[in-house]
């Protein structure tokens, strides 16, 4: 009992993308009848058929199939033989299985595909682009390139004149297209391009581009310059016009009858008048409190001095005991010399509670409350005038509760003279 299997050719060829058959003939040689099933093994299932799948067969009965063998037309395809094998297995005698192989030859097949990305470049003195060329074929390929401009305004050169492309791969090949001629000023110039892929083996493919050249100077230059050239301009108006100073002569001729002499006075009435009045630098200078807390003084200015001033600073420290009324802490500033206060800084680092007074002598000149701050900075537009023999006094009332004395300072800067 089994089957007599044989191959109408051993061998076939197939190009992907094409169909090849052969037939498989199979004759019972068994006494009863039977059913024979078929299926093909080997590297080439993926696209190899047998129809029918099964035939039912009397003795010595024949009965033919059809292989049909139809690669996909793609690169994943190799070109290379493939051996396959077809099993007839019968459904009475399953012991009896039989195996028929052969060999099926996967032919080359070629195909190129070739773009320039980005298709539009731009530049002044050349644009860069690229030239992607695509192996969809089952074998590596060998391609040159070349490109013109029909109009023969531009060339087209390459990183790589000649590349090879394995099966299924993108190779990328830099591409610059340079203008034969420059303009410095002007409107865009678009032009076009075309670029020949050719391979060793078919026919050559062709792909176009386009290169937009523009003008060497860049266009916010022009724009920039003319208003640097119009500032100009607007300026030099200003300057002669209205920033021109004007020079006024205040001399004029002596009126008639009026002696050279800017210092004699006539005498008269008036004279007596003047010379009786009671002379305001006899009144005694004094100080004033402005808002701000600064000293504005009045009165007579100072006594103009001969000697340069010198920096001084120095610090007062009251720590009187809660409950004692005002208690004064005094400095006395060199002998003879006029102290000119400047800058005060006054220190409550534990917060204590009171008031605290800055005096000249007995005359108060400021006050603070204790409970307002911690650190105190003021700095005065006109300084502190202490004459000779005047003192600079604290005086602070401490109103802490139990028996903590206040810690307060007042730390003074200026210049004697």
């Amino acid at each position: 009992m089994g089957a007599a299997v044989s191959l109408s050719q051993e061998a076939v060829e197939v190009v992907p993308g094409e169909v090849a058959t052969i037939d498989l003939t199979i004759r019972n040689t068994g006494g009863v009848v039977d059913q024979f099933m078929l299926d093909v093994m080997g590297a080439a299932t993926e696209w190899t058929t047998v129809e029918p799948q099964s035939v039912n067969l009397m003795p010595d009965q024949e009965a033919t199939a059809r292989i049909e063998f139809a690669p996909p037309r793609s690169s994943d395809v190799a070109a290379e033989e493939l051996y396959f094998a077809v099993r007839v297995m019968s459904v009475e005698d399953t012991e009896n299985t039989v195996v028929e192989e052969g060999v099926v030859e996967v032919r080359e097949f070629r195909e190129l595909a070739a773009e320039i990305v980005p298709s539009r470049t731009t530049g002044r003195r050349k644009g860069r682009t690229q030239l992607a060329v695509d192996n969809l074929g089952n074998t590596m390929a060998f391609v040159s390139l070349n490109g013109f401009d029909p109009a023969d305004e531009v060339g087209v050169d390459f990183r790589q004149h000649s590349v090879d492309i394995p099966a299924g791969r993108t190779v990328l090949v830099r591409t610059v297209v340079r203008p034969w001629r420059r303009f410095f000023k002007g409107a865009d110039k678009t032009h076009s391009f075309e670029v020949n892929v050719v391979p060793s083996h078919g026919t050559p493919i062709k792909t176009s581009g386009t290169y937009v050249q523009t003008q060497l100077l860049p266009r916010g230059l022009l724009a920039a310059l003319g208003i640097v050239v119009a500032g100009v301009v607007v300026l030099a108006a200003l300057m002669m016009t209205v920033l021109k100073p004007k020079v006024v002569s205040t001399a004029s001729d002596a009126p008639p009858g009026v002696s050279g002499a800017a210092g004699t006075s006539s005498s008269g009435p008036s004279s007596a008048a003047s010379s009786s009045a009671p002379s305001s630098s006899s009144a005694a200078p004094s100080s004033s409190v402005s808002p701000s807390g600064g000293v504005q003084p009045s009165g007579s200015p100072l006594p103009p001095s001969s000697a340069a001033p010198e920096p001084i600073d120095f610090r007062i420290v009251a720590d009187p005991k809660p409950g004692a009324g005002y208690v004064s802490f005094a400095y006395q500033p060199p002998a003879g010399k006029t102290l000119l206060v400047s800058d005060l800084m006054i220190e409550n680092p534990n917060g204590d509670l009171g008031t605290l007074r800055i005096q000249r002598n007995d005359s108060v000149l400021m006050q603070f409350g204790l409970a307002n701050f911690k650190d105190m900075e003021r700095t005065f537009s006109q300084p502190i005038v202490f004459r000779p023999g005047q003192r600079v006094v604290v005086s602070v009332k401490c109103d802490n509760t139990g028996d903590t004395k206040c810690g307060t300072s007042v730390y003074f800067t200026g210049q004697v003279r």
